[in-house]
């Protein structure tokens, strides 16, 4: 479903329908954003322990994210 789509079949919702709804989206974005968070903070805890990374290790990696929906 497109955004345009979702904002014209919310308009008739409720009030509270609207925040269930958001509280709903907000919960299958989140915990993807979250894990590609970790995921990067603990590459850059490798980095400042020392590790050296070469630009195509951080491609493929960034490449291994998107395709996993990070």
């Amino acid at each position: 479903m497109s955004l345009a789509e979702l904002k014209k079949e919310s308009v008739s919702l409720s009030a509270e329908e609207k925040l269930e709804l958001a509280e709903f989206l907000q919960a299958q974005i989140e915990p993807q954003g979250t894990r590609r968070r970790e995921r990067v903070s603990a590459l850059m805890s490798e980095m400042d322990a020392g590790r050296k990374f070469s630009r195509a290790e951080f491609e493929r990696t960034d490449q291994e994210l998107s395709a996993s929906g990070l």
